[in-house]
């Protein structure tokens, strides 16, 4: 029986190893730092990846991202995000488009500002919040792999193409 039970807890893992990947998305962690991430950034990252629904109503986000070009419709969703939820505008001063060197190359990115909240905090929640956004379905058309990081003490996220 016992041989039984460990067949059925490795297929259950397979299982929910599986819908996670397809959570996975085109959303990745860049250069954040090191250190221990907060028990807060966890339960959005937690929130992002089980119910992001949740999340985009917590922050405020009532519909798909929309925009010309992938940079427009994550500024639009962030700003939805920033503006659209109180701490979020505690935290968040705002995002734009920008051209930044990154390793020599000049690449157009999303700058999003900080106020209240570390940089290295900032790019964590603003994984999370583009996580939670694609898994809800809100950036459906992204032509790129997003990237967030810290470049130059500012959250960046660089686009990558997929």
């Amino acid at each position: 029986m016992s041989n039984l039970k460990s067949f059925l807890k490795r297929e259950v893992q397979k299982v929910i190893l599986q819908e996670k990947k397809k959570g996975d998305g085109p959303v990745k962690r860049g250069k954040i730092g090191g250190g221990r991430v907060k028990n807060k950034i966890k339960e959005a990252g937690a929130l992002a990846s089980e119910k992001p629904q949740e999340l985009m109503k917590k922050l405020g986000i009532k519909g798909a991202a929309s925009g010309a070009s992938d940079h427009d419709m994550v500024v639009n969703l962030v700003r939805s995000a920033i503006f659209g939820n109180e701490t979020m505008g505690a935290a968040y001063g705002g995002a734009k488009v920008n051209t930044v060197s990154i390793g020599g190359d000049k690449q157009k990115v999303v700058i999003v500002t900080t106020r209240k909240i570390s940089p290295r905090d900032g790019a964590l929640y603003m994984l999370h919040t583009l996580t939670g956004a694609h898994n809800a379905g809100y950036l459906k058309g992204l032509k790129a792999e997003l990237e967030v990081s810290v470049e130059n003490g500012e959250i960046t996220v660089i686009f990558h193409s997929s």
